[in-house]
């Protein structure tokens, strides 16, 4: 029995994880993705840090480090809102507007020690970019929901080493802002929330903020087994498929 060519070549392809270069996709949901790995969960939505650039030339970048405690490739990264109309854009119309579609960028840094020096290059892993929605993303529609970053170009985490993730938008608008969910200090001997606030008048720098974690969920990229069972599952379909087919 002779299968078809397409078919076959699909099931081949599945088998197969295939790396490219892409832009962060975001998301928003509700619920929380499957296959968290490591994660520091929100016992309460009531404290919150904003993430924002702002056109009076204020700045606030914002990072947390945390100490992997086993070796995963980093597939993406999901923060909770703050559960108000605040959430984005500071509850203006303005605001919301300006944070719709913005482009941002996610630096991933290594260490070997909980405290990380985020302006310098050498503890650099990953830079990349991605926009925020363009419909629906306003603080009335998205607010105490759970926002996702999935990873363009997934990195391997190594257990033990000390990482941090930032967030920032390199240009500004009136209101660009979105507000996450801290946690207090939970992660406080192997990570830190950082905030970075600059202003034309006084640059700043990074700060651990040593009484705050931001309340985050990491996931992992599926094992190549898990794609090897779904390629050989798919291959038997359309094996029993043709062959019903035949007969």
């Amino acid at each position: 029995m002779k299968l078809p060519r397409i078919p076959l070549l699909l099931c081949a392809s599945l088998l197969c994880a295939t790396v490219g270069s892409a832009a962060v996709v975001v998301s928003t949901s509700d619920a929380l993705p499957s296959n968290v790995v490591f994660s520091n969960v929100a016992t309460s939505t009531t404290t919150t840090i904003s993430w924002y650039n702002t056109v009076n030339s204020t700045e606030r970048e914002i990072a947390q480090s945390f100490q992997a405690s086993s070796s995963f490739t980093l597939d993406s990264i999901t923060m909770l809102l703050n559960d108000s109309g605040s959430a984005v854009g500071n509850g203006s119309g303005t605001g919301n507007t300006n944070t719709q579609g913005a482009t941002f960028t996610i630096t991933i840094y290594s260490s070997t020690t909980n405290r990380f020096d985020l302006s310098s290059t050498t503890q650099l892993v990953s830079s990349q970019t991605g926009t925020l929605p363009t419909t629906g993303f306003t603080g009335s529609n998205v607010r105490g929901d759970y926002i996702t970053f999935d990873l363009g170009s997934n990195i391997a985490l190594t257990s033990g080493l000390y990482y941090a993730f930032a967030f920032s938008f390199p240009t500004a608008a009136t209101d660009r802002s979105l507000q996450f969910v801290v946690n207090g200090n939970t992660l406080s001997t192997t990570g830190y929330a950082y905030t970075f606030t600059n202003a034309a008048s006084s640059p700043g720098s990074w700060t651990a903020n040593g009484g705050n974690d931001y309340a985050f969920y990491l996931t992992a990229v599926p094992e190549p087994g898990t794609f090897a069972l779904a390629g050989l599952g798919l291959m038997v379909l359309l094996i029993r498929r043709r062959r019903s087919m035949v007969h």
